[in-house]
């Protein structure tokens, strides 16, 4: 288990990294500024509907019946989407001396 949450953390941090530093390389502050103000939105969003709802509750109980395997497991999603949205935004990106 130990092994499976450092591997799962790692990936998770090396994709996040490789893929803001992607964006900081490719639109430079425009860019940093459209993704920063989005993830901050989406954070906010999802925040204001589940407590507007009153779901916090359900929230809870989800993650606690994950258990630590399964908290682990559902990190490699945003790892994969990291990965594959860096490797679109270095698709085409022209090297530089």
């Amino acid at each position: 288990m130990d092994l499976f949450s450092f591997f799962v953390m790692e990936l998770l941090v090396f994709f996040i990294g490789a893929s803001v530093a992607t964006i900081y390389m490719r639109w430079r502050m425009p860019g940093m500024l459209v993704f920063w103000s989005s993830l901050a939105l989406a954070i906010v969003g999802a925040v204001t509907i589940i407590t507007f709802t009153s779901s916090w509750p359900a929230v809870a109980l989800w993650f606690g019946a994950q258990g630590i395997a399964g908290i682990f497991a559902w990190l490699l999603v945003p790892a994969a989407l990291a990965g594959f949205g860096g490797f679109l935004a270095l698709r085409r990106a022209t090297p530089k001396n």
